[in-house]
């Protein structure tokens, strides 16, 4: 329960724009590449378990 409540914490202060630890554009670009690759990766593993 504390390493959730320590990882919403970490994610809170990347997220929020006032925050000085928050994320830059470059940043978030690169967070959404990782999600879309993540994302691609998954759907490919679901299709070729259902072959």
């Amino acid at each position: 329960m504390l390493a959730i409540a320590a990882e919403l914490v970490i994610i809170g202060l990347q997220v929020l724009p006032f925050s000085p630890a928050a994320l830059k554009p470059a940043s978030w670009v690169i967070v959404v590449v990782w999600i879309v690759l993540g994302l691609a990766l998954r759907l490919m593993s679901l299709r070729s378990r259902r072959e």
